[in-house]
């Protein structure tokens, strides 16, 4: 058992992050001032901050040790790296990331752009201090470079606007999005919570606070649908839900960018893309996962590689500008060879985007058991993807990792240039308020930079929609103070 011991600090998190990054769990026992892996190796440590000196040592004394920052979030990630550093050393692992552990290792880019520092400057201390690979630092100002270019398409007061669909037919193992409330539920169902949510939308959209928004110039620039699977919607809450969108044609004018995460191959079909082509949508989201057949039967997939190479002919026809592919690296039983015939695959298909996840079992999700280590062969094929889509032409674009995820990996979209959703850039970003609706859907509000307040809906449809009147007025109270 693995036991770290706190003294003269409380950072429980920042302790329980580093060994979860290493062992996959570990437990926080506050009374005790200890973190704890279970199943780890025997060992005792000791962090420490106190008399002028940050520590992390072993039982006999040794280990890293430094001086006492004044700054305490400097001092949180000086805990961070010691804690890394004295692992890594015990268990010969390593991370591409080094000691970051939150989901957007590229803050800190962002952090010292607005220092002054250079980019030189920035991929040193990513290496020699946070110990980050050099592909990993290298990646990361390429990031932040994309993403700065795709918010110069967005004002101070824009606003950003996701509607949730939760329900799928099924359900894959990996997948947190949609709780068993909405998996292969019933036309009458999928009718009742499409019209919730335009009452919703209705409540807020035709309210004071909006209409004071809309006269100030303050404009919706990105839609994105999600799931779920809204492809998979009974046609007529599809077509309800179409058509609302087209009759607020104008609340939409401004909008430059119209994404719909369609999802699963197998629904696709002529008949339904052509109507949301008709209703404005430029960008559409295909999510193979992976091509190969027996690596998707495993996940629950009902779909293989014909159905997703058929889903790309029909975006497509249909006149999509833009269709996006999401793939998966990490499946149970593949390889680093999987995952680069799936590069490969995906980009004979062409898509002008895509997104290369490491995957990462949810709280929530079906699969829970994972044994959690590095994994040279995943991240020796996702540099090699990386290196084969750079050299197709494709620019590394938003970034987020998620916890517990593979081989401390990440989920990077790559893009064609011109290409590459403003959406997911500017909600990631933290820098533009997110209107959300629907089951699980967060609103966000940018009260400053690096401040926000967030609302979230509940999760079940049925909750959703039992709740959709005190919902709706704490979405309006997120953002009346501003008035």
């Amino acid at each position: 058992m693995l036991e770290v011991r706190l003294q003269g600090h409380r950072r429980f998190f920042a302790v329980q992050d580093l060994l979860q990054l290493f062992f996959g769990r570990a437990e926080i026992l506050e009374s005790e001032n200890l973190v704890r892996v279970p199943q780890g190796p025997c060992l005792t440590l000791t962090s420490r901050v106190g008399e002028g000196e940050v520590s992390t040592l072993r039982p006999d004394g040794s280990g890293p040790r430094a001086t006492q920052p004044e700054d305490s979030h400097f001092l949180g990630r000086l805990i961070r790296v010691q804690l890394y550093d004295v692992l890594a050393r015990e268990t010969g692992r390593h991370f591409p990331w080094g000691s970051l552990t939150g989901i957007r290792p590229t803050w800190l880019v962002t952090e010292r752009r607005r220092e002054g520092w250079s980019g030189l400057d920035i991929a040193r201390e990513l290496v020699h201090f946070y110990r980050v690979s050099p592909a990993r630092a290298r990646l990361a100002l390429e990031v932040e470079r994309t993403e700065l270019s795709q918010l110069t398409a967005l004002e101070p007061g824009d606003f950003i606007l996701y509607i949730h669909i939760p329900f799928c037919p099924s359900r894959c193992g990996y997948c947190s999005f949609v709780t068993p409330a909405g998996v292969a539920r019933p036309a009458a169902e999928h009718l009742a919570y499409v019209t919730a949510l335009l009452e919703d939308m209705d409540h807020f959209f035709q309210s004071s606070l909006w209409r004071s928004f809309s006269a100030a110039g303050r404009r919706i620039r990105a839609l994105y649908i999600g799931g779920g699977t809204p492809i998979a919607l009974a046609p007529e809450a599809l077509d309800l839900l179409v058509g609302w969108l087209q009759e607020h044609d104008l609340l939409l004018g401004g909008t430059l960018e119209r994404t719909i995460e369609a999802g699963r191959p197998d629904f696709f079909s002529p008949t339904v893309l052509g109507r949301l082509r008709d209703a404005g949508f430029t960008r559409i989201c295909i999510n193979p996962q992976s091509f190969s057949d027996e690596l998707l039967q495993a996940a629950g997939r009902p779909h293989g590689r014909r159905e997703s190479e058929a889903a790309f002919a029909m975006a497509r026809a249909a006149g999509f500008p833009e269709i996006h592919m999401d793939l998966i690296g990490g499946l149970p039983g593949s390889t680093g060879a999987t995952v680069l015939a799936d590069i490969r695959h995906a980009l004979r298909l062409g898509p002008q985007s895509l997104t290369l996840h490491a995957l990462a079992p949810k709280r929530g999700a079906d699969w829970q058991d994972f044994v959690f280590q590095a994994s040279g062969d995943l991240v020796q094929s996702f540099d090699a993807a990386y290196r084969l889509l750079r050299r197709s032409g494709y620019l590394p674009g938003p970034l987020y990792r998620q916890k517990r995820i593979m081989a401390g990996l990440e989920n990077c979209t790559w893009a064609l240039p011109g290409a590459g959703g403003l959406y997911n850039t500017a909600m990631l970003s933290d820098r533009v308020d997110v209107l959300g609706f629907g089951a699980g859907a967060m609103s966000k509000r940018v009260v400053a930079p690096g401040e926000l307040r967030r609302l979230a809906a509940p999760r079940e449809p049925g909750l959703y929609i039992s709740r959709l009147a005190g919902h709706g007025q704490s979405r309006l109270a997120l953002w009346e103070t501003e008035l």
